[in-house]
């Protein structure tokens, strides 16, 4: 008898911590996507340094990019976005809108070689820029989309304008789930 409830018990807990790995999704598609801007707060807390050698690319590069003449500095709205899926699918950003206030283009989206390179185009640390290549290969949305299965999963993508971003931005972003219309996310990004 003791057996059986310890073989029970056993059966319950594997039953629990099987459940506590599959994500919660309230769509009926099985997908849940969800699109925000984050302060450079935000950004610190969900990626930031580790320690004293890992670099942060999404914080540190604006200080990076101080150095230059206004007329070539430039400023970033990072992007948070975050998918929990029950199925396998293919996921890209279809499209991103910054506008400001007068609805002028405000920032545009760089993938990830391009934020790389603007990276590259100011760091003159080979041991810093391998750190930002780390950081970036681990975190930002992959050129050309992400095959998800089921599970949760958060990605960056930087939107990069000329200094100084004029605020409040409003951010328009459609993103690709592989199946039905994108979805669409708006709301308004201040730092």
């Amino acid at each position: 008898m003791n057996l059986k409830l310890k073989v029970l018990g056993s059966l319950i807990l594997l039953a629990f911590a099987g459940c506590a790995s599959v994500p919660v999704v309230h769509d009926p598609s099985g997908v849940d996507v969800a699109v925000t801007g984050l302060s450079e707060n935000l950004v610190m807390m969900y990626y930031g340094q580790g320690g004293v050698g890992e670099p942060d690319p999404y914080i540190a590069a604006s200080g990076l990019l101080s150095g230059l003449l206004p007329s070539q500095k430039q400023d970033f709205v990072v992007l948070r976005i975050e998918i929990a899926s029950l199925i396998q699918t293919h996921v890209d950003i279809y499209d991103v809108g910054v506008k400001d206030a007068k609805g002028a283009d405000a920032a545009r989206l760089f993938t990830k070689q391009e934020f790389l390179e603007l990276l590259r185009s100011q760091s003159l640390d080979d041991q810093v820029l391998n750190g930002y290549k780390l950081k970036l290969d681990q975190t930002y949305f992959p050129d050309g989309g992400v095959e998800i299965k089921a599970g949760k999963r958060s990605y960056v993508a930087v939107l990069v304008g000329r200094h100084p971003l004029p605020t409040p931005l409003s951010v328009e972003a459609s993103i690709d789930l592989g199946f039905d219309a994108p979805r669409v996310f708006r709301f308004q990004w201040t730092n």
